[in-house]
């Protein structure tokens, strides 16, 4: 009796491990599944231009070269996207998809260079053959052929220069959208450097009270600081305006800190100018205590609400558009 309950015991035990290896083998493989590639439209536009090109015959033997740095530049898009880099992958898919567009270009015009060099020898054909003959309506007949192979000829070089026209085009395009990407990037990292918050009215640059000395509108030297990073930027970035606000607490009267938000923004307008920055370029505005950012019930809500505000804003945005 007791060796058949040990032998029940051992076969309970084996169907729990079994039943625990499934569902751990299972989890396993959901959460690969949902570690894979992300979907991106780009990436797809890149596949289905890619295999546009390769399964045309002419593309493969026209312009080989071309079409496999399409190849290269989706298969790099595709590990882009294994390791779910959204960016790099959009940027590549269209590197790839501009590859492959290319191929196809490079193919046609090839093939027009081919069209127009058998024509010509088409041409060369004919007029031998009328010179051979001696009735005259044979040679109109071939000089009439003659003038309709010149015609396509011509049609054919107009083919291939549009051809050439397409692929400068394309290029262009690329380079383009190669300049746009990088400068956006650089843009991002300097405005990162800044600190500053992406809102709607344009990049926030916050200096808070401790940069200040105590109520009153005067920068400290970590406030000077900002102020040089700022100049920098908006030396790099000329088409770029600025809006200057001031806050306070609730704490004095509302003559009072509409007064010292006032010159705060003030202060900041100040530096920057020294800094040389066109005054034409920024506004400033106080506000006093009409939009706190915290609660100023606290010494530590209070602080967040003491701060000028230096709001960066977007090629051809006028400050007066982003008043409040």
């Amino acid at each position: 009796m007791n060796t058949y309950n040990k032998n029940k015991k051992q076969i309970c035990l084996i169907r729990y491990k079994t039943s625990l290896f499934i569902i751990i083998s299972a989890l396993l493989i959901i959460n690969g599944c949902a570690s894979g590639p992300i979907k991106n439209t780009a990436l797809e536009r890149a596949r289905e231009a890619y295999q546009n090109a390769s399964i045309t015959p002419e593309v493969a033997s026209n312009a080989p070269v071309a079409l496999y740095d399409a190849k290269q530049a989706l298969d790099k898009a595709e590990r882009a996207a294994r390791a779910r880099d959204r960016a790099e992958t959009e940027h590549l898919s269209y590197l790839a998809e501009r590859k492959a567009e290319l191929a196809v270009l490079l193919s046609e015009s090839k093939k027009s260079e081919t069209a127009i060099s058998e024509l010509s020898v088409s041409k060369d054909k004919i007029l031998l053959k009328a010179r051979e003959q001696e009735s005259d309506a044979a040679r109109a007949a071939a000089e009439q052929k003659a003038r309709e192979a010149e015609q396509k000829a011509r049609e054919a070089e107009l083919a291939k220069q549009h051809s050439e026209e397409m692929m400068r085009a394309a290029e262009k395009s690329r380079l383009e959208a190669e300049a746009a990407l990088a400068q956006k990037l650089q843009l991002e990292k300097e405005l990162a450097e800044l600190h500053a918050e992406m809102t709607d009215r344009g990049a926030v640059v916050t200096l808070g009270n401790i940069l200040f000395e105590v109520n009153k509108s005067r920068l400290l030297q970590g406030g000077l600081l900002i102020t040089d990073k700022l100049a920098n930027f908006l030396k790099k970035y000329p088409k770029r305006k600025m809006l200057i606000e001031g806050h306070t607490d609730s704490r004095g009267s509302d003559s009072y800190n509409l007064g010292l938000s006032n010159q705060r923004a003030i202060a900041v307008f100040s530096a920057l100018m020294e800094r040389g920055i066109d005054s034409e370029r920024m506004i400033t505005k106080g506000y006093g205590e009409q939009y706190p950012i915290a609660g100023n019930d606290t010494e530590a809500g209070r602080q967040q609400n003491r701060r000028v505000e230096a709001i960066i804003l977007d090629e051809g945005v006028s400050p007066e558009q982003k008043f409040r």
